[in-house]
């Protein structure tokens, strides 16, 4: 099964990269976007830097660190499955999903994974290689196993980001359209865009234990950085398997409400 799938991964990726290679300047723009906005992010930190050393223990260094595990996780959020969960409610409109519903294959999956952006594995080396620096730059060495737990961590990470979202983006099959529910979405995935230090106790504690958006980029950039224990590697990892087990239960649950766009 898990074969089947895998093949089916690798035949999405190709034809999605012979479609993107018929508009390359278009590949140019979307590549050159991100890296605008990994410079307003680095800014946004450099700016504040500039007027003190140090903020609750963070200094620019660790911050760098944090933007990094950001932009890598956002990355393969970009090649794999955000494109696909911005078009879903319009895929329901549209009575595309009855076509994906009559294949012999997971929904979930094929809507998840039904277009992919290959193009941006130039923006995943260079925001590898920006983490890795930043870390070597920040604890003075590098070695195997922090590249396994980097690694670890930003897979866990687009699993919880990936699970959160589409179930929001699955709403639209009772609501028909669901955007103001994708602007919440939007509201609350800002949030981890900042460490969790910034923001007060009660909000910190919201991010990690009841709408786990800390573990995008906060998280990962602690368990690195040896500022959590290596017991929040495994805590990603099962959060993580548990909210993807969820989003396959609630996907169930919802498509069992569809009507075809055709009734």
């Amino acid at each position: 099964m898990f074969a089947n799938y895998w093949r089916i991964l690798i035949t999405l990726i190709k034809t999605s990269f012979i479609a993107e290679m018929e508009f390359r300047a278009n590949i140019s723009l979307k590549i050159f976007n991100d890296f605008i906005w990994y410079f307003v992010q680095i800014s946004v930190f450099e700016v504040l830097y500039s007027h003190t050393s140090q903020i609750s223990g963070w200094n620019i260094g660790k911050i760098k660190v944090f933007l990094g595990c950001l932009f890598l996780a956002d990355t393969i959020n970009m090649i794999f499955y955000h494109e696909n969960l911005e078009q879903l409610s319009e895929r329901v409109r549209k009575g595309d999903l009855d076509l994906i519903l009559a294949k012999p294959v997971s929904s979930q999956f094929m809507l998840s994974f039904y277009r992919l952006h290959p193009s941006y594995a130039l923006n995943f080396v260079l925001c590898f290689a920006w983490l890795v620096y930043s870390l070597n730059q920040e604890l003075g060495f590098m070695n195997a196993y922090i590249i396994l737990k980097i690694l670890i961590l930003v897979i866990c990470a687009n699993i919880i980001m990936y699970s959160l979202r589409f179930m929001v983006a699955s709403t639209s099959i009772v609501l028909g359209r669901a955007e103001n529910l994708a602007q919440v979405w939007y509201s609350l995935f800002r949030m981890s865009l900042r460490p969790d230090f910034v923001y007060p106790p009660w909000l910190r504690y919201t991010l990690l234990f009841v709408l786990p958006l800390g573990f995008i980029a906060s998280v990962p950039a602690h368990v690195v950085l040896g500022v959590r224990p290596d017991t929040w590697l495994l805590g990603a990892v099962v959060l993580s398997l548990s909210l993807l087990t969820l989003s396959g239960f609630f996907w169930r649950w919802i498509i069992k409400r569809y009507s075809s766009a055709s009734s």
